[in-house]
């Protein structure tokens, strides 16, 4: 919004600019999406309900309302992430959740709305009329604890129903705001859900500090969002210290872990079948580096052009999990005209051609 950006250049705070900016936007839609609506059930009871006038047409318009109520409640939560201390902005939030009938989640940020000034009239007396019809809505309804909302978070995710999760993943990161699983959650939806990088990357920020730089699969799914950012030299950093964690851990698994495991289960029964189930358990135990570990890890590399070597070493181990991927096959033999290693490469890029030029056909 060019208009909303000269209005308030003013402002130092580049989060503060943007949360500013997404909040016109947002009540843009919101209030065209209610004045819709209304409308829409005017229309309806003084024409469709007479004469069942064009009501798909009504029916049709009516969700397209409510397209755009989502619309603003995504864009309500896009600014609570940029700047999470207005309180009016939870306030619209919790209007928004209200027509959309979300009357659990609607309350919850109303709540937290007053909670963080009461003071402001458009709260306070939004709260009051809204408040009284959401009691009545909720006595109809069971109280959803904590589990039930992380249940209901990890199934809207894994439906890739992106809006309701990350609506879900919100509430419960303001219930335990240093659960590292929620932070972990709340990345991946912002990242993959929206392509909102920089959202995604203040909570996994938060998530690898809270952890301790000791949580794998946090690291791993960080430098994925560093490599599709391009910032190259913190994912070789972050990857670096990914297979460093891994290492130290699989050392950490010895030879006399293993013999100790095997000694103990043997006293209890001395079987096969369960030497076996023992083995199974301390390979499951050890962690272990994937195709994208390696791949991501040699491109970061070559871009910051420090250790030809090391990347070529990850492009192999990258091919040997995949070995008829042509990307992985492109890159490395970017590497090695880098490297002026101009016959290998020309054989490299033969291979991919070969190999792109069967799958396709």
């Amino acid at each position: 919004d060019k208009k909303c950006l000269k209005k308030y250049s003013g402002y130092q705070n580049m989060n503060t600019l943007k949360c500013i900016t997404i909040m016109h936007y947002s009540l843009t839609l919101y209030m065209h999406a209610y004045i819709y609506i209304y409308i829409l059930y005017i229309l309806y009871i003084y024409v469709c309900n007479i004469c069942n006038f064009c009501l798909f047409e009504w029916w049709t318009s009516l969700h397209f309302g409510c397209q755009l109520l989502e619309e603003a409640m995504m864009q309500y939560i896009f600014a609570i992430i940029c700047e999470g201390n207005w309180s009016i902005v939870y306030y619209y939030l919790g209007c928004v959740l209200y027509q959309l009938q979300s009357y659990k989640s609607s309350i919850f940020f109303l709540n937290k709305a007053q909670r963080m000034n009461m003071y402001i009239p458009v709260i306070q007396n939004g709260y009051q009329a809204i408040g009284q019809r959401l009691t009545q809505h909720l006595q109809q309804q069971g109280p959803m604890t904590e589990e039930d909302l992380h249940q209901a978070a990890v199934n809207s995710y894994r439906n890739r129903n992106w809006n309701i999760a990350c609506l879900q993943f919100l509430q419960l990161l303001y219930m335990s705001p240093q659960n590292v699983n929620y932070q972990h959650n709340m990345a991946m939806v912002l990242q993959y859900g929206f392509a909102n990088y920089d959202g995604a990357e203040k909570y996994f920020k938060q998530s690898v500090r809270r952890s301790q730089s000791s949580h794998p699969d946090i690291l791993r799914h960080y430098c994925q969002l560093l490599s599709t950012m391009k910032r190259f030299e913190d994912c070789k950093s972050y990857y670096a210290l990914l297979f460093r964690l891994i290492d130290e851990h699989n050392k950490r698994m010895t030879a006399s872990d293993v013999e100790a495991q095997k000694s103990s289960n043997d006293n209890n029964n001395n079987n096969n079948n369960n030497n076996n189930n023992n083995n199974e358990m301390v390979q499951a135990s050890l962690l272990s580096t994937t195709y994208t570990d390696h791949l991501n890890y040699a491109e970061a590399l070559v871009e910051c052009g420090v250790d030809y070597v090391e990347s070529e070493k990850h492009f192999k181990k990258a091919l040997e999990m995949k070995p008829n991927y042509s990307k992985t096959m492109l890159k490395y033999g970017m590497l090695l005209c880098r490297s002026q290693r101009f016959q290998e490469a020309r054989a490299i890029f033969l291979d991919a051609l070969q190999v792109s030029f069967y799958y396709n056909n």
